[in-house]
């Protein structure tokens, strides 16, 4: 009852504000990501150590872990698209991000040999 009277008095207006607000803060987060990723992806591609992980004391991330954020990057982005034909294209980024996920999950668990 409470949440009710609280988005009643909300306007129109501000609602729209903010939902612009949330999809332009989403667009920029998903720019750093693919970029972010991007670059460990270059420094695997080139072995250097600095664009492999963040600090030298810290574990280097792994080409197919830059991949599947480049890939949750790009679904990020379409998901904050103003037009419908994106849609069907981040559903098929999110359905090749989860196999991914899954597959080295069964790797990881002795399930799956290869």
């Amino acid at each position: 009852m409470i949440t009710t009277t609280v988005t009643s008095k909300l306007s129109d207006a501000s609602n729209h504000k903010l939902v612009f607000l949330f999809k332009k803060a989403s667009r920029f987060v998903a720019i750093l990501v693919v970029l972010a990723s991007g670059l460990v992806l270059i420094g695997w591609w080139l072995d250097i150590l600095a664009l492999k992980s963040v600090s030298p004391s810290l574990v280097a991330m792994k080409p197919n872990a830059a991949f599947a954020f480049i890939l949750a990057g790009m679904l990020l982005w379409l998901k904050a698209c103003p037009i419908k034909e994106p849609r069907s294209i981040s559903h098929y980024l999110l359905n090749l991000n989860t196999e991914k996920f899954h597959e080295r999950q069964d790797y990881i668990a002795g399930r799956r040999q290869s």
